[in-house]
């Protein structure tokens, strides 16, 4: 697989929010390996603040990260860019349009809207 950060010490590391994320493939499932990452907000003082983590395995592989404040990255393994960015309201937007523009089959940790 191509590598999706440009990082100075190896080319299957990058730092996306603090969280370091290898992408290969992992020896029992055969799927991308990552960091899965779910934090939302709880309280009315801390707003609408969180994240989550996603991959897709299908046939266009990758990894994403949305913000609740309505945008996110994408990361297509294999592409001419390091990212993409999307913006989108949801979560549920945001995982439709990465299908429908990029071919990504997201899936992993949400919250409820």
């Amino acid at each position: 697989m191509r590598h999706h950060a440009d990082g100075r010490r190896g080319p299957t590391v990058g730092a996306i929010g603090g969280c370091v994320i290898r992408i290969v493939d992992a020896r029992i499932t055969g799927q991308l390996e990552y960091l899965q990452e779910v934090e939302s907000s709880l309280t009315p003082w801390e707003g609408r603040s969180g994240y989550t983590m996603l991959a897709a395995n299908a046939e266009v592989r990758g990894i994403a990260i949305y913000y609740r404040k309505g945008f996110g990255f994408i990361f297509i393994s294999g592409d001419t860019e390091y990212y993409k960015r999307m913006n989108a309201t949801t979560l549920r937007e945001f995982v439709s349009e990465a299908r429908t523009r990029h071919g990504l089959e997201l899936t992993g940790g949400a919250w409820e809207d």
